[in-house]
């Protein structure tokens, strides 16, 4: 007993060291990796020790005395690389420590160049070709100095929103964990978006300029607005990555988001629908595989939603505009009456000679009363 208590408070001492645990590379955790394992492995190289030597990446290996080389001379050809191995920089378990990156910046850099403004020029990529944000973000030195590798970096510009009241602290957990202090949960789901649609929600595209996380409701108006995302074949790669990232910090803000998408995605009916409102920009041009891709990306992940949760506010106002009486009744009347074509003329139909039948009782009573006229 005495033995394993020395090795708890050993440990304990170990974990309160914030600095050492801040710069160490998490794996996956395998019920995450259960779920789409290629998702997580590099397909190219490896930058971090998880993945170094294996099999199917010897290849790149020569190449990266061949980028040291490039690098060292300084000639713009190393970035015809990027987009291949772009997806392998931003792999969870396929890190460096952003300080060992800045170092070997501090050993190559040109006089004019300073390590913000090459790690800007990452972000902006990846935010303009990778998410389809029209407006290039920036992230201030502050946040660089703080972050923890690229990974990170990418996580804090999806994570952005203006609404957010305030820039939550991150706290890393162990490795093995995959829920954060204080389970406690008051999250209410949400119809999907063709269901929502028949109790008189209006979906639109947010405003220019907003980011992935700024959604808004109007309840007067039932006007729902969700920042345009694009859909590409790397998408479910950075999402997973970004979700298995986010279990590691006290926050689970990006994942609160990606429940509220796969809410309202049930069916690539729903993805049609968004897509139609230019909310969803599909490049892969396959509804079905994005309805899928959301139905699965948070596949045995668990979140806690709290009270002052962007998304828990978001969901109840959602509700509580369905649960109207008028708007459950003309939900019922659209799934009844108009939820296919052939229904619609039905009904159409049933009006108009609802109409003839009116008309003709009218003639018939004047012709009665009024014979002479008649």
């Amino acid at each position: 007993m005495t033995s394993l208590a020395n090795k708890l408070e050993r440990e304990s001492a170990s974990m309160k060291d914030s600095e050492k645990w801040y710069n160490m590379i998490h794996k996956v955790h395998p019920s995450l990796r259960a779920v789409n394992e290629k998702e997580y492995e590099p397909s190219l190289v490896s930058i971090g020790p998880y993945h170094h030597g294996s099999q199917n990446l010897q290849e790149m290996e020569k190449y990266k005395v061949r980028m040291l080389h490039l690098l060292l001379v300084r000639t713009k050809k190393i970035h015809l690389l990027m987009p291949d191995i772009f997806r392998d920089l931003v792999l969870f378990e396929n890190q460096l420590p952003l300080s060992v990156l800045s170092k070997l910046f501090e050993l190559t850099k040109a006089e004019t160049e300073t390590f913000a403004q090459l790690i800007n020029e990452f972000v902006k990529h990846f935010c303009v070709h990778y998410i389809g944000e029209k407006e290039e973000p920036s992230l201030d030195t502050d946040e660089i100095k703080n972050s923890q590798h690229l990974l990170h970096l990418v996580y804090l510009a999806c994570n952005r929103s203006s609404a957010r009241k305030k820039q939550k602290e991150y706290t890393i957990y162990d490795v093995g964990a995959l829920t954060k202090i204080g389970t406690e949960r008051n999250f209410q789901f949400i119809k999907s978006a063709t269901t929502l649609v028949e109790f008189g929600v209006v979906f639109k595209k947010a405003e220019k300029g907003a980011k992935l996380r700024d959604i808004t409701f109007t309840k007067n108006g039932g006007v729902l607005k969700i920042p345009q995302l694009m859909i590409s074949d790397r998408t479910e790669t950075i999402f997973r990555n970004l979700v298995a990232y986010e279990k590691y910090i006290e926050n689970s803000d990006f994942t609160d988001y990606l429940f509220f998408m796969d809410c309202l995605i049930n069916s690539p009916k729903d993805v049609e629908l968004l897509r139609h409102r230019g909310i969803i920009e599909n490049m892969l041009g396959d509804d079905e595989y994005v309805s899928l891709m959301f139905n699965k990306i948070c596949s045995y992940v668990v979140t806690e939603i709290s009270t002052d949760s962007d998304f828990d506010e978001l969901c109840q106002d959602i509700n509580e505009y369905s649960a109207r009486r008028l708007n459950k009744w003309m939900a019922k009347l659209w799934h009844q009456y108009f939820s296919s074509p052939w229904s619609f003329i039905s009904v159409f139909a049933a009006f108009v000679l609802l109409g003839l039948a009116t008309v003709q009782t009218v003639f018939s009573i004047i012709s009665y009363t009024n014979p002479k006229q008649s």
